[in-house]
């Protein structure tokens, strides 16, 4: 079977792709949303966890609002003459 290059960054290196991979990745991009909202560190835990919280749906809905108008232009595009 063909690796695709996804598979093939796997292949390389044993640790992708696991679950401590998975789980390292949700933690640096946790942090990063929190870095977003307080960089200092001065807010309360609390408010700084809903607030990260906040960014993190706001950025998927920013992605999605995208995704959906890239599909709609490119049904234009495919139905125009």
């Amino acid at each position: 079977m063909p690796s695709t290059p996804s598979r093939r960054w796997v292949d390389k290196d044993p640790v992708a792709g696991t679950a401590a991979a998975r789980e390292a990745a949700r933690a640096a991009l946790r942090k990063k949303f929190v870095d977003e909202v307080d960089p200092d560190r001065l807010l309360p835990e609390q408010e700084r966890e809903e607030l990260a919280a906040q960014a993190r749906r706001l950025h998927y809905q920013r992605l999605a609002l995208l995704s959906a108008a890239a599909r709609r232009r490119y049904r234009a595009e495919r139905m125009s003459p």
